[in-house]
């Protein structure tokens, strides 16, 4: 079993070399550490550094930082605009836009302001439907 001593050692090699990272550094330190233990087992002769340094051994510095660089880019994964705006959402747009404006060169001019009187309606009745959940189940805690 290593030392906090031993393992701050590891941590504080891991971040001079450029891991800056905290969860791969963090990673990184455990199988460095867990190497080192399983080296330091089997010879009771060896001291930690030597131990530590044949561990670094197989953890190349240009290896390290590639697989850095990897983990960052797995760990932030946004929402890319070609998968939000696939087909289907292409096409509900059309016709949501369709359905608003066609109306208004249907009607005749003199109805325009009876449209224009449905159309808030009908925004003000889905903004409140979308800010209150009314008849929505909504998970609450239970009561005692």
């Amino acid at each position: 079993m290593l030392t906090k001593g031993q393992i701050q050692q590891i941590d504080t090699y891991l971040e001079s070399i450029g891991i800056e990272y905290f969860d791969f550094r963090q990673e990184l330190t455990d199988h460095i550490a867990e190497e080192v233990e399983q080296n330091l087992q089997p010879r009771k002769s060896v001291d930690f550094n030597a131990a530590f340094e044949e561990a670094k051994a197989h953890y190349p510095t240009k290896d390290l930082i590639e697989q850095q660089f990897i983990a960052k880019l797995d760990a932030y994964n946004p929402l890319k605009e070609w998968k939000y705006f696939n087909g289907k959402r292409i096409l509900n747009s059309i016709a949501v836009y369709t359905a608003a404006i066609l109306p208004a060169f249907l009607i005749s001019e003199k109805n325009l302001n009876f449209l224009l009187l449905i159309y808030v309606l009908f925004s003000a009745i889905e903004s409140l439907r979308m800010i209150f959940p009314f008849g929505r189940n909504i998970n609450r805690p239970e009561r005692n």
